[in-house]
């Protein structure tokens, strides 16, 4: 009996969407998703038998948002919500900036 580990099997799905209704606002959206596979594989007198030994999912989900009033000031927010095996995590960010 001998016993393989293969751990080649990372796929990553992204999709994106932007939406620009005017030059002063902006609104765009992000997904990914990620499956980690790892398998192990057992030959027993020439047969092979692979067995699936942890599936790892990654999700992420971000929108962010940004208002122009004028050149000079800047106001931006981005949130998202990531799930993977070690748990579930969320942010927030907010920006603003002026020229002076």
């Amino acid at each position: 009996t001998q016993l393989v580990e293969e751990d080649n099997n990372d796929h990553t799905f992204g999709f994106g969407m932007s939406f620009t209704p005017s030059s002063i606002f902006s609104l765009s959206t992000n997904y990914t998703y990620r499956l980690d596979r790892k398998w192990d594989h057992e030959y027993v007198d020439l047969h092979e038998q692979r067995l699936l030994s942890f599936r790892n999912r990654h999700e992420n989900l971000g929108m962010s948002i940004t208002y122009r009033p004028s050149e000079d000031t800047n106001l931006g927010m981005r949130g998202s919500r990531s799930r993977q095996r070690s748990g579930v995590f969320d942010s927030f960010n907010v920006s603003y900036s002026r020229n002076i």
